[in-house]
């Protein structure tokens, strides 16, 4: 089994260390996802909200309260990501994410 701390370099990037172009890439999801906190759209009842709140409403537990438990955790959080990449102006480059 892997020690913590072989588990940290595994899922966390330091920001310090990371060369240019991932830099870059770093710098247009944040500025993607900026974007979306600009952009209003309607939601179900009607309300203008923006694009970031409609997709972290749906990592609400009241929303999805099956998301962090049990055999649904990877499905859902493949699909949360599906829709997240999916919104326009939200890319990140090269950079892959699997579940």
């Amino acid at each position: 089994m892997k020690q913590a701390n072989e588990w940290d370099e595994a899922v966390a990037i330091n920001a310090a260390a990371v060369d240019d172009v991932v830099r870059v890439r770093i710098t247009e999801f944040h500025d993607a996802l900026n974007a979306m906190q600009r952009t209003m759209e309607r939601d179900n009842n009607n309300n203008m909200v923006s694009q970031y709140r409609l997709i972290t409403s749906m990592h609400q537990f009241s929303e999805a309260p099956g998301a962090h438990n049990g055999p649904a955790f990877l499905p859902w959080h493949r699909e949360y990501l599906r829709r997240l990449v999916a919104i326009e102006g939200v890319t990140v480059g090269e950079l892959v994410v699997t579940l």
